[in-house]
Formats: C-alpha cells, sequence, structure tokens
C-alpha cells in the first residue's frame, strides 16, 4: 500500500481478490487533526501475479520489455524498482494494458 508522508492513517482496505486498495487518511496539523478527502492509492504488483494476469511467464515478461528484442512490446507495462533487485509492476498500467489487447482483439473481429 502507497502512503503520503506526514498521513496518519486511519483506516485502511485492501481486498486481495477483487483487487481494490483504499485508505482514509488524516493530516497532520499541529493545532488539530483535519480530515483530508479519501486517498486511492496506486497498488504495485509484483512478478507472480504480473504472470497470473497476463498469462506470460517470466522469460516472455523480460522479453517483452527488452528493446531491441524480438518479442520487445513498447505498451507493454515498465517495472518499477522497489529495492535492490526487486520490481513491481503498476496494476492501473497491467490493467490499461490488458483492456488495450481486448480492445484491440474486438475491434478486429467486428
Amino acid at each position: 500500500m502507497y502512503l503520503l508522508p506526514g498521513l496518519i492513517v486511519l483506516h485502511a482496505l485492501e481486498v486481495r481478490d477483487l483487487q481494490l486498495s483504499f485508505v482514509v487518511a488524516y493530516g497532520l496539523s499541529s493545532r488539530r487533526t483535519k480530515k483530508m478527502e479519501s486517498v486511492v492509492a496506486p497498488r504495485l504488483i509484483r512478478r507472480q501475479e504480473l504472470e497470473y494476469r497476463t498469462g506470460f511467464r517470466r522469460s516472455t515478461i523480460y522479453a517483452a520489455i527488452k528493446s531491441g528484442g524480438k518479442r520487445f512490446d513498447p505498451d507493454f507495462p515498465q517495472p518499477v524498482r522497489t529495492g535492490k533487485g526487486t520490481v513491481a509492476w503498476l496494476e492501473e498500467e497491467v490493467d490499461a494494458w490488458i483492456k488495450a489487447r481486448v480492445d484491440e482483439r474486438n475491434s478486429i473481429s467486428r
């Protein structure tokens, strides 16, 4: 879950099956705590979930993001470095890429 600095999280909900992340955050104030608007944070997914969602295996994923390769896909979501030797992908970018593939299929079949 992505949190913004300077916020106190009073309620957090993450439902994995529905792929829903929701955070209600309150801003810090020296005199009082005032309510801020709900923040829907971007969700990062790891490679295993990316494999499940796309149907691609590890080698195909990395071939799709490697420019110059024969399976390079410029539209495929690029990974985000999350630490030393670890990466993840933005869920919304993966969902958009999948939706674009479905839309492309639907426009061809008409």
